[in-house]
């Protein structure tokens, strides 16, 4: 296939099927930090999503870290029912180098497991 195919280091992901799932893709917000950069970072847990309590779940957080002046997604880590099918929206958006902004402007369905990045994308927006 031509074209440029390098590594795109800044979405190294990791899955571990375990149940529940998890799933670590970029940076965490101790990596982004010990690297110098200026780091905002919001937590959800899934039993709070009409979706997780239409699913009986009981279990599981998603974290989010971005980088604090440009808003650019720096990194995601989830614990819970299909992280390995969720990192995926993250990887998406964090390949274009998209930011908070960005998932704010995408549509959501509700209730579905994906619309708790919508409430972290508001909270890394400043």
């Amino acid at each position: 296939v031509p074209g440029d195919h390098r590594i795109d280091r800044r979405l190294h992901m990791e899955v571990v099927f375990t149940d529940p799932p998890l799933a670590l893709l970029g940076r965490t917000e101790l990596q982004a930090r010990g690297a110098g950069l200026p780091v905002v970072s919001a937590v959800e847990r899934f039993a709070e999503t009409g979706r997780a309590i239409t699913m009986d779940v009981q279990h599981g957080v998603w974290k989010l870290v971005a980088h604090a002046e440009t808003g650019e997604i720096l990194g995601t880590q989830i614990l819970g029912p299909r992280a390995a099918d969720l990192v995926h929206v993250v990887s998406a958006v964090m390949h274009f180098r998209g930011t908070g902004r960005d998932l704010l402007a995408m549509p959501w369905y509700h209730p579905t497991l994906s619309e708790v990045l919508l409430s972290l994308a508001r909270g890394v927006v400043r």
